[in-house]
């Protein structure tokens, strides 16, 4: 017979009153208390889980899952990392931002180019030129609603994660992919199947390998007698993994606004890319869960007086814009050259802007070749051989910013080839020069 819920009376409450909130508060200060007695293991914390999730469905009619929170499209993210270990391992903290302006460059017939604005107001988001902006996916909030009606939990089901206890839809939401599976996924659904054809069949395809890849909701509809306790099951998918793209603003030039230029490809893999697929999140008034990437920023030319060559391709210019905004904003005395490849006229980020600043002085000489391969970027840095050479002596700073092999191997080649030429060396010592360089921060290449 089908089980029987029975829903607690309704008390009369105040406009302000939030039961669930102050309930969620309360229990989360009694584990905080517990932790700090006597840590709980994690067949203990399992068991409390348990406890509670009964309570919730003697307690809970069907429709909860219709009265998740509707900050599902708009995530209230949490910005304070816990101390400890935890069971999902996370590299940064979000921050929620809302697009407030999108530029579409179209650099040829199949690439797109972004440049996107967030409003940031608060100073939440703290960065410097040469800082990498983490985009945080997010899994469909209906696909959300079906998994958790298929597993049968309340969407409000509290699950251990690196942030502390968060409800079962936001970590479905947010932290883990739900669009794919792995073996483990699979062999954790035959391990807990009531079903002993269902059993086998799973057991079949985990050594296989023909449902890895599948959705998670997939896997649930096919195998209904299959139901894991869903903390187990959401630590067997791979958490959603962020896009990292270069952030082209200063935060001295506009402490409220963060701006961002991404390359659209079918299959992101390298920084600097955003999915095709989510090219629809890009608009304005629609919100991203962004955080700054510790693990791939690096600081550029923090000495005023320093004179600095950027080269960059693509999208990569962004870069060179963060850093002539944040000199113009400093005031600082220090000469910029900006060496922009694969652009074509005007119609790449940032172009009427950068020139702007060239002709007001900001930049100290401003360059731009259409072409990215080897034969473009030898061409553009041998017609500039002398004042590059006179910069270097004057102690420049080279900063290359590509993540395109060929253009660091061809920079790189190049000036280890005028090294060896102006000061008379063989590509022995001229290579050790090189490397010197790059000890000491002077040729510095991005991403590292």
């Amino acid at each position: 017979m089908p089980k029987t819920r029975t829903a607690l009376p309704v008390e009369n409450r105040t406009v302000d009153s939030n039961p669930f909130d102050d309930g969620r508060a309360a229990g989360r200060a009694a584990i905080e208390g517990l932790l700090k007695t006597a840590p709980l293991k994690t067949n203990q914390i399992e068991w409390l889980s348990g406890f509670l999730q009964g309570l919730v469905e003697t307690t809970q009619n069907d429709s909860d899952l219709e009265q998740t929170p509707s900050s599902m499209t708009a995530p209230t993210l949490k910005g304070v990392e816990p101390d400890g270990p935890s069971s999902f391992a996370l590299t940064s903290t979000p921050y929620t931002a809302r697009i407030t302006s999108v530029e579409s460059f179209n650099a040829s017939d199949d690439e797109e180019w972004l440049n996107v604005t967030l409003d940031v107001e608060g100073g939440r988001l703290q960065y410097r030129p040469g800082s990498t902006l983490a985009l945080w996916p997010t899994n469909e909030p209906e696909e959300v609603r079906k998994v958790l009606r298929a597993v049968g939990v309340s969407a409000q089901l509290m699950i251990t994660t690196a942030r502390g206890a968060e409800p079962a839809w936001q970590v479905l939401l947010e932290r883990v992919n739900i669009s794919t599976t792995s073996r483990a996924t699979v062999e954790l659904l035959a391990e807990y199947s009531r079903s002993d054809s269902e059993c086998v069949s799973l057991r079949s395809l985990s050594e296989t390998g023909a449902m890895q890849g599948k959705s998670l909701l997939s896997l649930l509809r096919r195998f209904p007698s299959a139901r894991p306790p869903l903390e187990p099951l959401l630590a067997s998918l791979s958490p959603l993994e962020p896009s990292l793209v270069p952030i082209a603003s200063s935060s001295l030039d506009q402490p409220n606004l963060l701006s961002f230029t991404a390359r659209v490809v079918l299959d992101p893999g390298v920084w600097g890319e955003v999915s095709a697929a989510t090219r629809t999140r890009f608009r304005t008034g629609e919100w991203l869960a962004v955080s700054v990437d510790p693990r791939h920023s690096t600081q550029l030319a923090d000495d005023d007086l320093a004179p600095v060559i950027l080269i960059a391709d693509g999208p990569c210019i962004a870069f060179g814009r963060a850093l002539v905004a944040e000199r113009r904003a400093r005031q600082a005395k220090g000469r910029s050259w900006i060496i922009g490849l694969g652009m074509q006229g005007t119609s790449f980020p940032y172009s009427r802007e950068l020139a702007a600043w060239h002709k007001a002085g900001s930049i100290g000489r401003y360059d731009v070749a259409s072409g990215t391969d080897s034969i473009d970027t030898t061409r553009i840095l041998d017609e500039s051989e002398d004042v590059l050479w006179r910069w270097l002596v004057d102690n420049s700073q080279i900063i290359v910013v590509s993540t395109r092999g060929e253009t660091r191997r061809t920079v790189g080649d190049w000036l280890e080839s005028v090294i060896a030429r102006r000061q008379r060396l063989d590509s022995a010592a001229a290579a050790q020069k090189l490397r010197d360089l790059r000890t000491s921060r002077m040729f510095v290449e991005i991403p590292s």
